[in-house]
């Protein structure tokens, strides 16, 4: 998100969220967009770059962008 230039408080639009804290209350945030089993690495689940989680973040923000756009 710090590569695409907003303003705090049009990010806070974008991804309908408010008051973001800190990585941790971020990451939160990720895991009520996402369920928390998204995150729950089983035996098969890749986590390395390229997996869906190592992308989850950049997915939510661009969903988010695209709805906010659509407005």
């Amino acid at each position: 998100m710090n590569t695409i230039s907003a303003s705090k408080e049009t990010w806070e639009e974008i991804l309908e969220i408010s008051n973001v804290k800190n990585g941790d209350h971020f990451a939160q945030i990720l895991i009520d967009e996402f369920g928390e089993n998204f995150f729950k690495k089983s035996p098969t689940q890749n986590q390395s770059r390229g997996s869906d989680l190592w992308y989850a973040d950049q997915s939510l923000a661009s969903y988010k962008i695209h709805k906010w756009l659509e407005k």
